[in-house]
């Protein structure tokens, strides 16, 4: 079994993501951070979206 130390990205808050992302990305600049703490908030709804439309939500 495999036991992360993180919550996966796709259940991420932008907040969570962008703390997580300062922490393994320390060169990164605040800009950089923020911007793909966003990506990864605009990938979970892409993927919301598709779930609804193919009726595979829980």
């Amino acid at each position: 079994m495999r036991c992360s130390r993180f919550v996966p990205g796709l259940l991420q808050t932008e907040d969570y993501a962008g703390a997580v992302m300062r922490g393994t990305l320390p060169l990164a600049t605040d800009d950089e951070v923020d911007a793909r703490a966003r990506a990864r908030i605009e990938r979970q709804v892409v993927l919301a979206i598709e779930a609804v439309r193919h009726g595979t939500t829980h």
